[in-house]
């Protein structure tokens, strides 16, 4: 009987040459450092890497060729990021990457983009304690001028308008994003009035989560049984949570996004206004398709309880708005 056998080397070379460029991902390790005045800096970034299983990958390439089949799944394996932690840290349970949550903003106009590394600035190196309900607004402060944001698009009051600190629902997302994928509580958490693309990337519709001062608010609790240690940064348009922490071996899965209840967006709203010259528009709203999403979150906890929450989303249907220059009255003095 013939018995087909593998070569080792070239499966061995072929991995290298041709399978881990495509696959593998570096890991990456930070150095977190706290000085005198309690102040904590980041010198890098932890992320988890892939690596290739090469045992693994071999003997599904030899049980693919004997039973002559034609796709395999290529076998991986996580590679956790490293994580140089101060004692007095790791004395508060603060020992590896817990949670990641990011975003995208490319596109964003100038003042939108200042906007959202100004305030991911104010959560980089916060500290969660042990059961504390964390709240978003309260760690970000005040929203003016003063505090270093730009007037950008807002929704507020059924309207679209330019204020201080427009863009912020980026960096609320981002957070809502790592709180989701840490398994943590989520107390509060408001959706967009209607459905805005930035925060479609990259899983789909229905992960943001709306500021405003003083509400909507957005919150989670901190049940880690340790301290978490934020590290919040944006990187070439795409804004970055990383949750620090100590596991306690709960896994999250998210199914998701389902759309459903579209609702096509209802006639133009048209405002007249003296502010523009007689019969000239300008367009002070897009229209936007109404419909709902839901996805699904399971968290499983280390003692086997499982629990599954749904996370929903009700977009409005949104006019467009126009305001229009205002027609001149015409004179009603008698001609004599």
């Amino acid at each position: 009987t013939l018995k087909l056998s593998l070569d080792e080397n070239a499966i061995h070379d072929y991995i290298n040459q041709e399978i881990i460029s495509a696959v593998e991902t570096p890991s990456q390790s930070v150095v977190i450092t706290i000085d005198e005045a309690g102040d904590i800096f980041f010198e890098g970034t932890a992320e988890d890497g892939i690596t290739v299983n090469e045992e693994a990958f071999k003997m599904a390439l030899g049980l693919a060729l004997e039973n002559k089949v034609s796709e395999i799944e290529v076998p991986t394996m996580t590679v956790r990021g490293g994580v140089d932690i101060p004692e007095e840290l790791q004395e508060l349970g603060i020992t590896e990457l817990i949670a990641t949550g990011y975003t995208g903003y490319s596109g964003s106009p100038y003042n939108r983009g200042m906007n959202i590394a100004v305030g991911m600035s104010k959560f980089n190196g916060v500290l969660v304690e042990p059961g504390e309900v964390f709240s978003f607004l309260d760690t970000l402060g005040v929203v003016d001028g003063s505090t270093g944001y730009y007037k950008e698009l807002v929704i507020t009051n059924n309207e679209t308008k330019p204020e201080y600190g427009g863009g912020l629902c980026q960096v609320s997302s981002t957070m809502f994003r790592a709180m989701l994928y840490g398994g943590l509580p989520i107390e509060t958490r408001y959706e967009h009035s209607y459905a805005v693309s930035y925060y479609a990337y990259p899983n789909g519709y229905g992960l943001d989560a709306t500021i405003y001062q003083p509400w909507p608010d957005l919150q989670f609790t901190n049940d880690t049984g340790g301290y978490i240690l934020i590290q919040a940064y944006v990187e070439e348009n795409e804004a970055y949570f990383k949750f620090y922490g100590t596991s306690d071996g709960r896994t999250v899965a998210m199914d998701g996004p389902y759309y459903s209840n579209y609702v096509s967006p209802p006639s133009d709203v048209i405002i007249y206004t003296d502010e523009l010259q007689p019969g000239v528009s300008s367009k002070q709203d897009s229209a936007h398709t109404g419909f709902d999403v839901d996805w699904y979150r399971t968290v499983v906890m280390p003692d086997g309880t499982e629990t599954t929450e749904n996370i929903h989303s009700h977009y409005q249907a949104w006019p467009a708005k126009y305001l229009v220059g205002a027609p001149l009255e015409e004179s009603t003095e008698d001609q004599e």
